[in-house]
């Protein structure tokens, strides 16, 4: 055999050389498509270009678009150690810019690599081999880059050959993982988005429902037991309370209103500061107990008047605009499980619009009873008068009485004063009721001629300067009994409903009559008509049909009136020819 011939030996390695080659090739195929971790792609990739190539290391930078930087992914050799540098510095950066392949046979010669690492490091580079990662239509998105050949020769043709078949498939295999990510980070974000919207949803439908409980509660006592129960309905609870700060004087109290599934609101008031909610009051902090027998908080005596006995609780303060006025409870949640955070969230939301409601109720009432003070403060000069019919009456008969011999006539003399004492006696019941806030309505005897005269003025001063003619009719003069204050407010409302409907003026016109048994006024003008849209739903509230600065109140507060007088209303409507209401009372005559 001639010297520099190949023996067999030489070529059974160069063989297996060439097999184990084509096996790590292959190894890296499977690897590309078998995971999209990138951290985990990269590092195989690089474990085994390093053995295909024959080399001592390898560096997979990825192209950070963000920053125009190269950093690694996969550093082999130097584990924890991140390397980023600019787009053209050093040799990566070079092929990162250029795009070409660069297999340098001695690095130290060549002027675009940098020794840093090496000085850093204690490294020593001798030969590099450098390809571009490339998608398809030409961007660079990484680089390999493989380091000092084993042995003393250079990267050969081959190996350029191999690593850039290799860095194209890890290209397309990197751009493929981004776009994975990237879909799934904007499936992430579009599930979140989504949650938030569903959870932003449900505070919203949350927030309406209680809207609507304030809306349809007849009072504060009302408002409280609705409020708990649905409290107590959301967070799965048993039983709740709220908490109200009575201040009378220099004594501070808490007027409870408890309430459990199924059962009535029940009101008490504890001392200042007693029980878990009275301790929240006077803190102003939220508060979850999952064992109420262990915290010191929790009053043992609390729920004896009612006979309720608390294991879990969960309270949150009721903040209003100068400071706390309470406070929300719920009591043994369901299962016997913890009140959670979720929990906490709902019952605060809950204790915001609480906090309104209850204000406002606050307000309605406490305006109520001065309207109360005020109206009997305006009416007592036309009580006292109307006193004076009954008093001359019993004055009257009592001198008949005097003069009477026959006791028959004198015991129809006394059974008329007594009539008369009886007169009194249910009026003065009537104001004392108003006065107590028993009674909605204070009934008392008006003289309709009056009433029509008064009003017809305050009208016709407030209409006719808007080309509206008022027109009243008055076919029964006696007297009758209503709350003149109520009534005089349900005119004005229609009547301003009435010139909404007439914006270049026409007619308004009022009729007063009786039947056997009822006062009826009828109303009328020659407007546009009642919108088809807001037929079924006049005498709601917020029912406006898009006018201008209406508050859809007025005719719900007329209907309100009209109910608590016993009556009823009606309407009647047609397209640009008018709108007729109709009211009946029942007929008290005096």
């Amino acid at each position: 055999m001639s010297e520099g011939t190949p023996t067999d030996e030489d070529l059974l390695r160069q063989l297996e050389r060439e097999h184990r080659k084509r096996e790590l090739v292959q190894n890296i195929g499977l690897a590309v498509g078998s995971t999209l971790d990138l951290d985990e792609l990269l590092k195989r990739i690089a474990e085994n270009v390093t053995e295909l190539m024959e080399a001592e290391r390898s560096t997979i930078y990825v192209v950070d678009p963000d920053s125009s930087e190269l950093w690694s992914r996969v550093a082999q050799g130097e584990k924890d150690v991140e390397i980023r540098l600019p787009l053209g510095t050093g040799v990566a950066g070079w092929v990162g810019q250029q795009g070409k392949v660069l297999n340098i046979p001695d690095a130290y010669a060549d002027d675009r690599f940098d020794p840093t690492w090496d000085g850093t490091t204690g490294y020593r580079t001798r030969s590099i081999l450098c390809a571009p990662m490339a998608t398809k239509a030409g961007q660079v998105i990484g680089v390999i880059q493989v380091l000092n050949k084993l042995g003393e020769g250079p990267f050969t043709s081959d190996d350029e050959i191999y690593l850039q078949a290799i860095a194209g498939q890890a290209a397309i295999t990197l751009h493929n993982a981004r776009l994975v990510r990237s879909l799934l980070k904007n499936n992430e974000e579009l599930h979140r988005i989504k949650e938030e919207l569903e959870q932003r949803n449900k505070e919203l439908d949350l927030l309406l429902d209680l809207e609507q409980l304030a809306n349809s509660a007849r009072d504060l006592e009302d408002l409280l037991g609705r409020v708990i129960k649905r409290s107590a309905e959301r967070c799965n609870a048993d039983a709740g309370a709220i908490v109200l700060v009575d201040s009378t004087g220099e004594t501070l109290t808490l007027d409870v209103a408890f309430m459990k599934h199924g059962q009535e609101l029940t009101r008490f008031n504890v001392p200042w500061g007693e029980g878990l909610a009275g301790w929240v009051t006077k803190n102003g902090e939220s508060m979850r107990v999952d064992d109420a027998d262990a915290d010191p908080r929790c009053s043992k005596t609390m729920g004896q008047p009612v006979g309720y006995q608390a294991r879990s609780a969960l309270c949150v303060p009721l903040r209003g605009h100068h400071g706390v006025l309470g406070a929300i409870e719920l009591l043994n949640k369901g299962g016997d499980g913890p009140f959670t955070e979720g929990d906490e969230k709902v019952l605060s939301l809950l204790a915001g619009q609480v906090t309104q409601a209850v204000q406002l109720a606050q307000g309605r009432e406490r305006r109520d009873r001065e309207e109360r003070l005020a109206t009997i403060g305006h009416l007592l000069s036309g009580v006292l008068h109307d006193l004076k019919t009954p008093m001359t009456v019993i004055s009257g008969y009592v001198q008949l009485m005097v003069q009477a011999d026959e006791a028959k006539l004198r015991q129809s003399y006394a059974d008329t004063v007594l009539k008369q004492f009886q007169y009194i006696g249910s009026m003065t019941a009537e104001i004392l009721a108003f006065a107590r806030g028993e009674s909605k309505i204070l009934l008392r005897r008006v003289y309709l001629h009056q009433f029509v005269e008064e009003i017809s003025e305050l009208l016709r001063k407030e209409l006719e300067p808007r080309s509206i003619k008022v027109v009243i009719e008055l076919n029964f003069r006696g007297t009758a009994r209503f709350d003149e204050s109520k009534m005089r407010r349900v005119f004005y409302n229609i009547a301003r409903n009435a010139a909404e409907a007439m914006p270049t003026g026409g007619t308004f016109s009022i009729v007063i009559g009786r039947d056997a048994e009822h006062l009826i006024f009828t109303f009328s003008d020659t407007g546009t008509g009642v919108p088809e849209e807001v037929r079924n739903s006049l005498f709601e509230s917020f029912s406006t049909a898009g006018k201008k600065g209406g508050t859809g109140l007025g005719l719900a507060v007329v209907k309100k009136i009209i109910d608590e007088h016993d009556g009823t209303i009606s309407f009647s409507s047609e397209p640009n020819k008018g709108t007729t209401f109709t009211i009946s009372l029942p007929l008290q005559v005096e």
